[in-house]
């Protein structure tokens, strides 16, 4: 499984980790409006279920008080881009998580990207074009890691996955 691989690559604050899940952030330069002060921010979030069980509201929350924890004045908007992994992920995933009520949470706007920790199957969306491509680079990349030294495993992921969080 490449969970933990993708966990050190991502290498963002870890905010919470249970038997349910992992869930680690990291923030892209956020812009202050000059009329409203409000601050506008860009984050990626990283979730590794460990069970079936999907907690995504409570992974939300804990993600909103993070950022207001370390936002000095008013959140205007939040742009989430989120790389869930797991091993039995999937479209069909993709499709639990991707719904009116999690794509528009508060002032967040949530975007998603599943991955599957077991196969490399990336998920977009049902019939994303940019599913089996995706998908097949991760697969490329497994087959590469027995023979990559572990520093260079996690480097070999960033331009698959830093990609698909910015396309999310």
């Amino acid at each position: 499984m490449i969970g933990p691989i993708i966990e050190e690559w991502f290498s963002g604050e870890t905010l919470a980790r249970n038997e349910f899940y992992s869930l680690c952030f990291r923030e892209v330069p956020r812009t202050r409006k000059p009329f409203t002060g409000s601050w506008s921010v860009k984050i990626h979030a990283l979730a590794v279920l460990r069970s079936t069980e999907i907690r995504f509201e409570e992974m939300s929350q804990t993600l909103e008080a993070a950022l207001n924890r370390t936002t000095v004045g008013k959140l205007g908007r939040v742009a989430c881009s989120w790389l869930v992994c797991s091993p039995s992920g999937g479209i069909y995933l993709y499709e639990l998580l991707d719904t009116a009520s999690n794509r528009k949470r508060g002032v967040t706007r949530n975007r998603f990207v599943v991955v599957n920790t077991c196969d490399g199957t990336v998920s977009f969306g049902p019939g994303d074009g940019r599913n089996r491509s995706f998908s097949d680079r991760m697969r490329d990349c497994i087959e590469r890691f027995p023979v990559l030294p572990a520093r260079s495993r996690a480097r070999e992921l960033s331009p698959i996955l830093g990609l698909a969080l910015e396309l999310a």
